[in-house]
C-alpha cells in the first residue's frame, strides 16, 4: 500500500491471556493425526462415494459406449458371472470395487486418501491398459479419464470446519 493511501489497522497481540491457548495450538500443530483421521473418514467414505453416485462432479463422466453396454449385458447373462457383477449402466460401478475400497492414512503432517484397487489410477488418469488374454481380437483398451478422486469445494469447507473444531476442542 502506498504511503498516504487507504486505511490501515495495526493490532498488537498481548500474549498474557492467550499464552496457554497459543501453546496448545502449537502443540496440536505438531501432530495432526486426529484431524486427518476425521477428514480422511469423510473423504474416503462420504466424498468419494458421492462422486460415484453423481457419476462425476466437474466434469461429469462421459456415458458408457454402446460396445461397453453390450459387453456388460452379455456378461450379466453368463452363469459364470458372480452376482456382484450384474448389469449396470452407470460408469465405474459394475463391480463396485473401486467405489467401496477406499482408504486413508493419517500421518502427523499429511493425509493420504486413495484406493487399494489395482485400476484406480488407470481410471483417474485415463491410461491404456492391457486387455484380458481371453479377448483374442483386442490387446489394449484406452480407458477414459474419469476423475473419481478429488477435493471438491464442499470438501474444502468441511476441512476448514474440522480444523476449527480440532483447534477448539482437540
Amino acid at each position: 500500500m502506498a504511503s498516504g493511501e487507504g486505511a490501515r489497522l495495526t493490532m498488537e497481540l498481548d500474549e498474557g491471556d492467550l499464552r496457554p491457548y497459543l501453546k496448545e495450538m502449537q502443540r496440536r500443530g505438531k501432530d495432526l493425526r486426529p484431524y486427518f483421521k476425521r477428514l480422511g473418514t469423510h473423504m474416503a467414505f462420504r466424498s468419494i462415494p458421492k462422486t460415484f453416485e453423481q457419476q462425476g462432479r466437474s466434469p461429469k463422466w462421459k456415458k458408457l459406449g454402446d460396445y461397453t453396454l453390450a459387453i456388460r449385458k452379455w456378461r450379466a447373462t453368463s452363469p459364470k458371472v458372480s452376482p456382484h457383477r450384474l448389469y449396470h449402466e452407470q460408469v465405474l460401478i459394475q463391480s463396485r470395487e473401486l467405489m467401496e475400497h477406499n482408504t486413508f492414512v493419517a500421518r502427523p503432517k499429511r493425509l493420504d486418501v486413495g484406493t487399494v484397487h489395482a485400476h484406480g489410477a488407470d481410471h483417474q488418469f485415463g491410461r491404456t491398459v492391457r486387455a484380458p488374454r481371453r479377448w483374442k481380437t483386442v490387446t489394449h483398451i484406452k480407458l477414459k479419464t474419469r476423475r473419481w478422486l478429488g477435493i471438491w469445494p464442499e470438501d474444502e469447507k468441511i476441512a476448514v470446519k474440522f480444523a476449527i473444531r480440532y483447534l477448539d476442542k482437540g
